[in-house]
C-alpha cells in the first residue's frame, strides 16, 4: 500500500535464514557501520561512504548490508562482508536510523555514479566467494605456521581479508594469488 511504484521490488524480494546464505551468490558485499574501529580494530576498519568505488563498474553483484535499527551489525556479520563503510556524521550523533542510512547511501552512490551509459562489458569474471575462501584458507595456514603470538593471528587473517575485500579481484587474479599463497605455505612448512 505504501510502496508506490515499488510493488515489483517487494514482490521479488527474497527472504533468507542467515546473512551468510543471502551473500552466497554475491561477488562483493559492503557492510554499513557507525561504530568505526580505531587503529586496533581490523574488523571495523571502515571506508568513508564518499570513498566507495563505483559499484556499477564492478563485475558481478554488490550487496549493501545494513544492520538492525537498534544495534547495527555484529563484528561477526561485518566479517562476512568484503569491506565496511561508514557514513560521515556529527561526533555528537554518530548513528543514523536504518531508513536514513539506506537513503543517504543510495543517494550518495546514485549522485556520484548514477548510470549515464551502461558499463562496457568485460571478459573478466569477478572472483566468487568460494574462490576467495580458498585463498583465505591457505593464508590462514601460513599465519598458523608463522611464529606469531596467538592474539595476533586472527588480526593478521582479518587484515588479509580486508585487503582482498577492497581489491575487487577477478577470478583469474584470485587463482594466481592462491597459487602464490599455497607455495608460501609450503615454504613456511618446509622451513619448520
Amino acid at each position: 500500500m505504501f510502496s508506490v511504484r515499488a510493488v515489483d521490488i517487494l514482490e521479488s524480494a527474497e527472504i533468507f535464514d542467515s546473512l551468510e546464505e543471502s551473500l552466497s551468490d554475491m561477488h562483493a558485499s559492503w557492510a554499513a557501520t557507525a561504530r568505526v574501529g580505531r587503529n586496533h580494530s581490523v574488523t571495523r576498519a571502515a571506508v568513508p561512504l564518499p570513498d566507495l568505488p563505483d559499484p556499477f563498474r564492478l563485475p558481478g553483484q554488490v550487496a549493501l548490508v545494513f544492520g538492525r535499527e537498534d544495534k547495527g551489525l555484529t563484528n561477526e556479520e561485518i566479517s562476512l562482508c568484503d569491506l565496511a563503510f561508514t557514513i560521515p556524521t556529527s561526533k555528537d550523533y554518530p548513528s543514523l536510523n536504518l531508513s536514513h542510512a539506506i537513503a543517504v547511501t543510495l543517494y550518495e552512490l546514485f549522485n556520484k555514479y548514477g548510470v549515464v551509459e551502461p558499463p562496457e562489458p568485460t571478459e573478466a569474471k569477478p572472483a566468487t566467494r568460494e574462490e576467495r575462501e580458498i585463498v583465505y584458507g591457505f593464508f590462514d595456514e601460513v599465519v598458523e605456521d608463522l611464529d606469531l603470538k596467538d592474539y595476533r593471528k586472527p588480526i593478521a587473517k582479518q587484515v588479509f581479508r580486508n585487503l582482498l575485500g577492497r581489491a575487487y579481484m577477478t577470478g583469474r587474479e584470485v587463482s594466481t594469488l592462491t597459487g602464490v599463497v599455497r607455495k608460501l605455505r609450503d615454504l613456511v612448512r618446509k622451513r619448520k
